[in-house]
């Protein structure tokens, strides 16, 4: 399948707010109320949206990433996830990580995408001829017995995605899963998530660094300043039809755009450094 054919696919509309984020506070260690990751952090989330969170390294990307997923918790503020606060890990969030770890290298593919459907005692019947119907949609036809050191790193990662979509979460939360892989392989799954967000509708936040993969995959970009006290500069909204060109002159001025928020020092943060002085 190739970039022309994502057309093919309808496109999600967004719709109600399902992760809202205000006033959030996360800090280095207990007490320490003058090193914040995160000051002032707001950030809300629509139904069927993909919303790249974009930023230096350190910024505190993946610290609001793991807020979301309830590995970690706010400071101050809420986090909420249809106007409940999120108070630990739940079925709702699937997250994918960069690299491999969390992949179960003594199992084959098709029951890494069926472990939590194993876990929910789904019969293995059932679990595995959704695990064979997830790793066909995600480039992994025919590589189902395999285990993954038999598998390359772009094909680790498809597992990784089949097997979030094996839960059915309201959410998915990617950290970065495309970072460590060669330019090609990139590109090829980039195509691929969006081909999956426009068959299955599923709201998306994905952490990167990278300004053109968050222009060609999302439907927002969440800029966010340096830290430490990292907070949302502004939020872009990209659209761009589909499939996206990075040769475009839309494309090279909303890169230079965001490029350009990346780089800037925010007016408060100006200010901090004048009455240090």
């Amino acid at each position: 399948m190739n970039g022309e054919e994502m057309t093919t696919e309808p496109w999600p509309t967004t719709g109600e707010t399902l992760i809202h984020m205000s006033d959030v506070d996360f800090y280095y260690g207990q007490g320490r109320r003058d090193a914040a990751i995160l000051r002032n952090f707001q950030l809300e989330i629509r139904e069927r949206e993909i919303v790249c969170l974009l930023g230096p390294s350190g910024c505190g990307k993946t610290t609001a990433l793991r807020l979301l997923a309830g590995f970690e918790f706010p400071d101050g503020g809420n986090v909420l996830l249809r106007g409940r606060p999120i108070t630990s890990p739940g079925a709702e969030r699937g997250v994918v990580f960069q690299g491999d770890a969390s992949l179960y290298h003594w199992l084959r593919a098709i029951d890494n995408v069926a472990f939590g459907l194993r876990l929910r005692g789904v019969k293995r019947a059932e679990r595995h001829e959704t695990a064979r119907r997830l790793l066909d949609a995600t480039g992994l036809s025919g590589q189902h017995a395999k285990y993954p050191t038999e598998l390359s790193g772009g094909m680790k990662q498809r597992i990784q995605i089949a097997r979030v979509l094996a839960s059915d979460p309201e959410i998915m939360l990617m950290d970065e899963p495309f970072g460590a892989l060669d330019a090609q392989t990139r590109a090829e799954l980039q195509d691929e998530l969006v081909r999956i967000w426009q068959r299955t509708q599923k709201t998306i936040l994905f952490i990167t660094h990278d300004i053109a993969e968050a222009i060609l995959l999302g439907t927002r970009v969440a800029v966010m300043r340096r830290g430490p006290n990292s907070r949302i500069n502004e939020i872009v909204d990209i659209d761009l039809p589909r499939p996206r060109r990075r040769d475009t002159l839309e494309f090279g001025q909303l890169f230079e755009r965001i490029n350009a928020l990346i780089h800037a020092r925010p007016v408060d943060e100006r200010k901090e450094a004048r009455n240090a002085r």
